[in-house]
């Protein structure tokens, strides 16, 4: 800082320095903040993808934590200090000053102290023009809260994009117990009869449901019974061999269901009687 600066522009300056590191700092907190939130969480929801319910509190967790963690960010986020302020910032790093430049600031607000206050800015601004501003606010802590403040956005980046995959998967779940009607299931083979012994296979192919596995519900006489199906090339399927009697089914996908459907077996024929004519 050169002598002809006023003390007025030597706290502008640091007053800027000071801004700029305390929004990287904060910038660097929120990145770092996030990318360990969505990392935690992306660990959960893999461990749970094939939950789906559990799954949705996953991804319901990740985002309560980021508005925390947002939230959090902006309540910290301080306002740029006063002059008073700055001034004794700079005293406490130069203390060559002693009490000159925090008691030149205090007297402008007297309107009887104008010469005392010249003479002292006119002693703080000698002893200013023997400090820098890497003085007060380092340019070096700039440096790394930018650097901080990078990596973390990297990482908080990389962290989103791996949760892009398991957040839609979520949603669609979601939707499906939400809106089961955007959830579209493909049963087959629908109302079918047999022989009796005969094997059936159920299958079921739900769209947009995020991965939840199909139920089949089958009704024989007052029994009820649910069923989880099995994953197969095309969706999910049910094989029931040698069946006997009659049933009636509904595949269940979240809140979503299809409509009922009924396996027939069909009585074998029989000789009641021969008329001999």
């Amino acid at each position: 800082m050169s002598a002809s600066i006023s003390v007025q522009s030597v706290l502008e300056d640091v007053r800027r320095r000071w801004r700029m590191l305390s929004r990287l700092e904060l910038a660097a907190r929120l990145a770092v903040a996030l990318a360990v939130v969505w990392g935690i969480t992306r660990i959960g929801a893999a461990l749970t993808a094939t939950q789906g319910l559990l799954l949705v509190a996953s991804a319901a967790i990740a985002l309560a934590a980021t508005a925390a963690v947002v939230g959090w960010t902006v309540h910290k986020r301080t306002q740029a200090p006063g002059d008073r302020a700055l001034a004794r910032l700079i005293e406490e790093r130069c203390p060559a000053l002693e009490d000159r430049l925090a008691t030149a600031v205090d007297l402008r607000q007297r309107a009887d102290s104008a010469p005392l206050r010249a003479a002292l800015e006119s002693d703080a601004s000698r002893v200013l023009a023997q400090v820098t501003l890497d003085d007060v606010v380092p340019l070096a802590s700039i440096t790394r809260a930018r650097r901080i403040a990078v990596v973390g956005g990297l990482a908080a980046a990389a962290a989103f994009a791996l949760w892009v995959q398991p957040g839609w998967q979520a949603f669609e779940v979601a939707s499906a117990y939400a809106w089961p009607h955007t959830v579209r299931l493909d049963v087959t083979p629908g109302n079918v009869s047999i022989r009796p012994g005969q094997a059936v296979t159920i299958a079921a192919r739900p769209s947009s449901a995020g991965g939840l596995v199909p139920r089949l519900v089958t009704r024989t006489g007052g029994t009820t019974r649910t069923i989880e199906m099995t994953k197969s090339a095309n969706g999910y399927v049910s094989r029931f061999d040698g069946v006997t009697r009659s049933f009636g089914y509904t595949v269940l996908v979240g809140s979503a269901s299809s409509p009922g459907y009924a396996v027939t077996v069909l009585e074998e024929p029989r000789v009641q009687r021969i008329d001999l004519r």
